[in-house]
Formats: structure tokens, sequence, C-alpha cells
């Protein structure tokens, strides 16, 4: 098999940078391209009258947030001399990662874990496990626990 493209999937989080610097680490030794994927989505809040409505203005701002970090990202990715895409899309997480990752004909998707146990798996659910489940294709997870190793720096 050979590695043509990784997908990356980041939440920006710092648990995210350790996923990062093993995803880079694998594209510059496979000479492969790099995709980053941030997917948010908007969480569904009951009320006593229903469902809580989330304002325009809101999803703009999170929409423009996440637009913004991709490009400081993408930016500083540039600078290792890999060749990478960016993509922020609103949508479910996992599906968004493992329909992102058919239609770029990845050949591995690379994403950090949280390592949530208990009750907060349970209410949270496992983006990372969902994808594992599902993926077309090899899926790399890196704990967030492992912040030693979350650099990136140009080569």
């Amino acid at each position: 098999m050979t590695t043509k493209k990784i997908l990356f999937a980041t939440d920006f989080s710092e648990g995210a940078a350790v996923a990062e610097a093993k995803a880079v680490e694998l594209a510059l030794a496979l000479g492969a391209e790099l995709h980053l994927l941030h997917s948010w989505s908007i969480p569904i809040v009951p009320s006593g009258f229903g469902v809580a409505d989330v304002s325009v203005d809101i999803t703009n701002a999170v929409q423009n947030a996440s637009e913004e970090l991709m490009k400081r990202e993408l930016e500083k990715l540039k600078a290792t001399g890999l060749k990478v895409q960016g993509t922020v899309k609103l949508a479910e997480p996992w599906s968004c990662i493992v329909e992102t990752a058919k239609a770029i004909d990845a050949s591995m998707i690379v994403m950090g874990t949280h390592g949530r146990r208990g009750l907060p798996r349970v209410l949270l659910g496992s983006v990372a496990e969902k994808v594992v489940r599902t993926a077309g294709c090899p899926v790399l997870t890196v704990s967030s626990h492992d912040r030693a190793n979350a650099s990136v720096t140009a080569a």
C-alpha cells in the first residue's frame, strides 16, 4: 500500500496538536499530502419549550473562528515543506471524517483521542471510536496524553 494522502482530523485542541505532530511526521516520511479537516456540529440542547435554537450569528461566529484557526494551521504546516490543504465543515464530526476520507481517497486517517472513560464517554460518545469502526482506510489514533511530542516545526 502506498500512502498518498493522509487525512488529519482536528478540533484544534492541545490533544489534537499531539496527533498533528504524528500526522506531519508520517506525511514527511511517506511523501504524502496532508489534508486537515475540522468538522463541528451544533449541539442539540433540550429546553422546557422543546429544542433550543442556536442563532445564525453564533453559527457564523463559530464557522469564522474555525476557518481562522484552520488558516493559521495551514500557514504553519506549509513551512514544513508539506503539501497541505484544509477544510472546515459544519457536519457531524465522525461521519464527516469518514466521508471526507472517502471523497479525497485518503490512505490513512490520523486523529487524536481524548481518553474519556465512564459517564463522560457515554454522554459525549467517542468520535474516534466511530471513525475506527466505520472508516474504509486505516485509522491511527494518538492519545492526547502524550504532550511531549506535540510540536510541529519547519524542516
